[in-house]
């Protein structure tokens, strides 16, 4: 891996979480669409978003020197989509639901500790 290559595991975390909002919003709003090609469109930009997410990091892992012009052009493109669905005619409950993390489980606490005391 050449100097100055390296990209923050953070960054592809970020962008990984803006294409998977985006393409679950594409998919609420276009999954139920009565025009096929809207369907269609949906469907084939919600894969390619994924792809493009499996490319950056395929290069991060290689650590290829041209990543940071590929993250760079795929940050453009992501904002350019996220600008134009908010003009979309969406609802809120729609818009929200595809925004919302997932629910985590809580992991099992270990009951405390109880203290011993010391005989002095």
């Amino acid at each position: 891996m050449k100097l100055g290559t390296e990209v923050p595991e953070a960054t592809i975390h970020m962008l990984e979480k803006r294409a998977e909002k985006l393409a679950s919003l594409v998919d609420l709003a276009t999954r139920q669409s009565p025009k096929k090609d809207v369907r269609e469109g949906g469907t084939l930009l919600i894969e390619r978003l994924s792809e493009w997410v499996d490319d950056i990091k395929a290069l991060r892992e290689v650590g290829d020197e041209d990543i940071h012009d590929v993250i760079q052009t795929f940050w453009v493109r992501l904002h350019l989509a996220e600008r134009k669905t908010r003009d979309w005619s969406i609802p809120d409950e729609l818009r929200a639901a595809a925004g919302r993390p997932k629910v985590r489980r809580a992991k099992a606490s270990r009951p405390q500790r109880r203290r011993m005391r010391t005989a002095a």
